[in-house]
């Protein structure tokens, strides 16, 4: 019986196989027939000359480009070249499949990438973008008459390529309409019946083969033109059954325009293309009045608002009448989500959302990232919480068009993914919604379209293009629409779509390290803005005016710089000067909020005591040890130093290069402690040792080898256990040589060889002290220079390597791109690899590829582990239980000189019993990145006690990232999240004058009751790697 029934599935598989197979040959049977009628319209132009690099006179019709290369198609690639000359020669028939051309105007259309420089006969005609080059070449053509045609193609990414190139003929217009229509319905038609299954496939191909055999191009060639539009009408009313495949099908249209911001251009010409965009955009508007176009990125808003307040205006009124949707303006910019932490994202969705809602009284609900290389876990949750549903997405996809995009925590938001981001509007349009259909069982699809990237939006083409369209009664129902409109649309069907957990990576690994100087102003901003919010907040307590609009604007440069072009490296060389520039500026508005901050604080507390007062401030929300270094207060060098603070403990000190250092004990949360310095006979005895190329700490043993310049031992002290395998070493400096190849900045290339820095060392130990101990490891490559400063800390478990490097372009003859990289050996091959993600931590393969973190990375068995610390670096990998983290990456394009310049960075090995849940590896992360802050006082009494703490949280698996004031009122924001996947009642303690807590969301709107607080404490329940804001309200 088994065998009868095996027997019949095969019979019944190989007749639907038997059955596709003969319809994809019939249906090829009439391509001939079609590719005939294609090319009335548009006539190819081939047979090109091509020669990379520039040419004197390339333009010139007597040039001789024999030698240069050939291809006779009309469109093809030349490989990663910047420069590129194209020529060819336009002979005019006399006729074109039978019909006379001669007297016609003759257009030719060009399309190159990136651009083109267009000559005809050796006249400029001018510059084009992409598919943008036409001209006229005659308006009265004669068979024979020649046109030389010259292309200097520019090309920035990738490959350089002809895109298309035809001439059209206007003797040929009469019928081009006709042509076009029908060729519209069957291509709509056969690619219908490639997505058919086999039944619908044999009911309707017939169709196909009886209209267009029903074509006469005998008629057309021998000029009966009536006769042949005769033959196309009856060949239409023959081919309409197959629309049934389609009946019922909406394509929503959603218009806009991808602007990147100061990708391959700067700011003047980004604000350009807004306006010029923007502008067009309200001009189609007048002409077609059922036309709605969407814009992304609150930015762009602000930019025109301030520059172009007529072009502001006119969306305003756009927007009030219908035609303008500004729901998917969630994000301040379309902005990298793997590198910006959560609390950046958080303040690019507040400061974006409220711009949106100020202006144009519009509730933004879309994140729209088309273009983003890759997305966090914790985005779910972040959008779900600042009333944001849904999610639109190109890149880095699970396979399903729509689904369940769920973070950690449950939070979930709608997401869809399918096609390109800057699609047209053609025929071929319906095919694509049938594909989806059949793929989701969805009856409605959105459709992206607008030119984009350097903007542009809808064109008139496309526009005219949905009006033919829609005039079809075989064509899928065509609607103008938002991306809004249509999630709220399909939300409501009722489809069980799949649920993914998770993030959605990787793309373009090189983004993570390429330029790193954007990652480390990034990191310095994400660092110093909180910081300077929380003191402001506190000091305003004292009367200190809180510089909210100064913070605002100080965000909003932050998050421009986190556009996903420019913090991920894959910019032009001076869209980081633009950059530099915004840091430069938040940094000293924050720099000069926190300063002014803490003198008021300052002069509040009470530094009487003996010796000089030196207040430490603390900006996170926990009690920590760690150290601190100040300029001395003593004008000379003296032979000791000791440190106490109020209760009489001395910590170990030293004075080294003018500066004073010591490890301050127990500085309490989000507060400060005073301690007092004073001249001593000998230095204070401390836990630091040295001996040859050795130091210790009470924690840990670290050995250097100073052949090889490499950490060749550490031992933990506390587990008791060796942490660098025999034989290995960790800080072990690579060298790995990338092939030269388009996009190098995007992507990491094929590694053709792969060198470790082990020779020619130079190692020596330096500021050994009670505090402190140092050993230095330079080492060279080619002509770069590189310093690491290896650093114990009397208390600190931890090992801080600070590194210098003068990065120097490769020398000529150096075909090839140089990466520095860091190894650190645990041994560990067994152990599960973690790494930092915005609000959260995520496990990732150990396979050797390269992934995102922020922080920290960390390798762990069940009962040990190591955590690798930085404080400006991305890029990682592990494999064979070594950790690699990827510092520099001389790439060379877009920008051929990224890196070239000082580099400074700090990476920290902490190593630790359990896993890194169990040894606050996430608050070891932020310790490293904010350090203690330590002002030199003069003693006087004040109000306020030696050493207090203004807010801490209770639970060690909740950081707070935000104290500040409230955007609307003068309460305070509170926010934090829990790190390990424990949910936990946290007890948070105040002594600031509130009286109320209440929950809110992201965007500090209410979601909870107002709740008294009784003797400056409450407690709240945080859910399992939930995020939490609570307003405290005085």
């Amino acid at each position: 019986m088994r065998r009868i029934s095996l027997i019949l599935i095969s019979i019944v598989l190989g007749g639907l196989l038997c059955v596709q197979v003969v319809a994809q040959d019939l249906l090829k049977a009439t391509e001939d027939k079609a590719a005939r009628l294609s090319r009335v319209s548009g006539i190819d132009v081939g047979n090109w000359r091509y020669k990379i690099g520039d040419v004197p006179n390339g333009q010139d019709p007597a040039l001789d480009d024999s030698s240069w290369q050939f291809n006779a198609q009309s469109s093809f690639t030349w490989g990663s070249q910047p420069l590129c000359w194209l020529r060819t020669r336009i002979v005019i028939p006399e006729k074109v499949d039978g019909v006379s051309v001669a007297g016609s105007r003759v257009t030719l259309k060009v399309g190159a990438d990136d651009d083109g420089w267009l000559y005809v006969n050796g006249k400029e005609i001018g510059p084009f973008h992409w598919t943008h080059g036409k001209t006229v070449l005659t308006d009265n053509a004669k068979p024979g008459d020649v046109f030389s045609v010259a292309i200097k193609n520019t090309n920035s990414i990738g490959e350089g390529r002809l895109i298309s190139a035809q001439v059209e003929y206007s003797a040929l217009a009469p019928i081009n309409d006709a042509i076009a229509a029908y060729m519209a319905q069957y291509n709509n038609a056969r690619d219908l019946l490639y997505i058919a299954n086999d039944s619908q496939r044999t009911k309707y191909l017939p169709f196909v083969i009886k209209s267009m055999n029903e074509v006469d191009l005998d008629a057309f060639s021998s000029g009966k033109t009536d006769e042949f539009l005769a033959s196309l009408k009856t060949a239409s009313s023959d081919i309409k059954p197959v629309s049934e495949l389609s009946r019922g099908i909406n394509i929503f249209l959603v218009g806009h325009a991808h602007i990147d911001m100061n990708w391959l251009w700067l700011w003047p010409e980004t604000l350009s293309v807004c306006k010029n965009t923007f502008t067009t955009m309200g001009k189609l508007m007048n002409e077609y009045p059922g036309f709605i176009f969407s814009q992304s990125q609150p930015a762009a808003y602000a930019a025109m608002q301030e520059h172009n307040p007529e072009v502001f205006a006119m969306i305003k009124d756009r927007i009030k009448r219908g035609q303008w949707d500004a729901s998917t303006a969630t994000t301040w910019v379309e902005g990298d989500t793997n590198m910006a932490s959560g609390e950046a994202i958080v303040r690019s969705i507040l400061y974006g959302k409220r711009f949106i809602k100020q202006q144009f009284g519009v509730d933004s609900d879309v994140c729209w990232e088309p273009d983003t290389f890759g997305h966090a876990q914790m985005m779910p949750q972040i959008l779900a919480k600042s009333g944001i549903k849904y999610y639109y997405f190109t890149r880095c996809g699970i396979g399903s068009p729509v689904f369940w995009w769920r973070s950690p925590d449950g939070s979930k938001v709608l997401a869809f993914d399918y096609g390109a981001y800057s699609k047209n509007i053609k025929p071929e349009t319906a095919f694509e919604a049938a594909h989806f259909v059949k793929e989701t069982g969805l009856k409605d699809y959105m459709h992206v379209y607008g030119v984009g990237d350097h903007g542009g939006g809808p064109t008139r083409d496309m526009l005219n293009r949905e009006k033919k369209s829609s005039a079809q009664p075989d064509y899928p129902h065509l609607q103008f629409s938002t991306a809004r409109g249509y999630f709220e649309d399909i939300a409501k069907s009722g489809k069980p779509f799949r649920v993914w957990d998770g993030d959605l990576n990787t793309i373009f690994e090189g983004c993570y390290t390429s330029h790193s100087d954007i990652k480390r102003w990034n990191r310095e901003c994400e660092n110093l803005i909180p910081c300077a919010e929380t003191f402001n907040s506190i000091a305003a307590r004292f009367g200190l005016p809180y510089a909210g609009a100064s913070f605002e604007k100080s965000w909003r440069d932050t998050c421009f710089n986190q556009f996903h072009d420019i913090l991920c490296g894959t910019a032009i060389h001076g869209s980081y000067d633009y950059a530099k520039q915004l840091h430069d500026e938040a940094i000293t508005q924050a720099k000069g909020a926190l300063d002014k901050s803490l003198d008021t604080l300052i002069s509040r507390i009470n530094t009487n005591g003996s010796g000089v007062p030196v207040v430490v401030f603390n900006p996170l929300s926990w009690s920590r040890t760690d150290p601190v270094s100040v300029t001395s207060p003593f004008p000379k060098e003296i032979a000791g130093v000791r440190v106490v603070d109020s209760s009489g403990v001395v910590c170990p000190a030293q004075i080294m290069d003018g500066k004073l250092c010591f490890t301050a004990h127990n500085v309490p949360a989000l507060g400060y402690k005073v301690f007092w310095a004073a001249k001593s006979s000998q230095a204070a005895k401390g836990t630091i040792k040295s001996d040859g190329m050795v130091i210790e700490n009470q924690y840990l043993r670290v050995r250097v080898d100073p052949a090889r310049g490499v950490i060749s031992e550490i031992y933990d002290k506390v587990s008791p256990r060796a942490v660098v395998p025999n034989g290995s070493s960790m800080a072990t400096l690579q060298i790995l040589h990338e092939n030269r190849r388009g996009m190098s900045a995007w992507k990491i290339g094929e590694i053709l060889d792969r060198e470790n820095l082990t020779q020619n060392a130079h190692v020596s130990v330096s500021n050994v002290g009670p505090a402190k101990a140092t050993i230095t490891i330079e080492h060279d490559y080619d002509k770069s220079h590189i310093k690491q400063e290896l650093s114990l800390y009397d208390g600190v478990p931890r090992i801080d390597i600070h590194t210098n490097v003068d990065w120097k372009k490769p020398s000529p003859g150096n075909n090839q791109c140089p990466m520095l990289k860091e190894a650190f050996a645990t041994g560990m091959k067994s152990g599960k690899a973690t790494f930092e993600v915005p609000f959260g931590g995520i496990e990732r393969l150990t396979n050797g590829s390269e992934v995102p973190g922020q922080k920290w990375i960390d390798l762990s068995l069940p009962n040990y582990g190591v955590s690798l610390l930085n404080d400006c670096k991305y890029g990682f990998s592990v494999k064979d239980g070594v950790m690699h983290v990827t510092l520099i990456r001389s790439t060379h394009n877009p920008d051929p000189t990224p890196e070239e310049g000082p580099h400074e960075w700090t990476l920290s090995i902490y190593p630790h019993k359990g896993d890194w849940r169990a040894a606050g590896t996430v608050r070891k992360g932020y310790e490293l990145n904010e350090p203690l802050i330590a002002r030199v006082a003069a003693p006087h009494p004040g109000s306020l006690s030696s050493a207090q703490s203004f807010l801490s949280i209770s639970k060690p698996n909740i950081i707070a990232t935000a104290f500040k004031k409230a955007e609307d009122d003068n309460s305070y924001i509170l926010r934090f999240y829990e790190t390990n996947g424990s949910p936990c009642k946290a007890v948070i303690s105040t002594r600031l004058p509130v009286k109320y807590f209440m929950e809110t969301d992201l965007l500090e709107r209410p979601v909870g009751r107002k709740m008294p607080i009784s003797g400056g404490k409450f407690t709240v329940a945080v859910g399992k790697n939930e995020i939490k804001t609570y307003k405290l309200i005085p």
